[in-house]
């Protein structure tokens, strides 16, 4: 994947590039609210990069309070009070497509 390309394409190039400078090469990613801040678009990208990178091998730890987001994994672990009181495999997580942008209208 060229990750400059889609940094630029998602239009918010650090968003993308802050994550990627934290993550190659790396085999553990800890992830603090990944997708708070970032419109919905963005917040989709990265998960779908999150979720590439899982499959290459690298384990993500994602925390977040959003159970949208929590079940894009193959796993979740709460915690209350600073104690493990749940861990719960997903069946079936989410799986992020990309949307492909909107193709031009042919001028008429």
């Amino acid at each position: 994947m060229d990750f400059w390309f889609e940094a630029n394409v998602i239009g918010r190039p650090h968003a993308l590039t802050d994550v990627l400078g934290l993550t190659y090469n790396q085999f553990l990613i800890l992830a603090d609210e990944p997708t708070g801040a970032l419109d919905s678009r963005t917040g989709e990208s990265i998960l779908a990069l999150f979720q590439s990178l899982n499959q290459s091998g690298r384990t993500i730890v994602m925390v977040t309070h959003d159970e949208h987001i929590a079940h894009h994994a193959r796993r979740i672990l709460r915690l209350q009070d600073g104690a493990l009181v749940g861990d719960e495999p997903v069946a079936h997580p989410k799986v992020v497509i990309e949307a492909k942008p909107p193709e031009k209208a042919a001028a008429a």
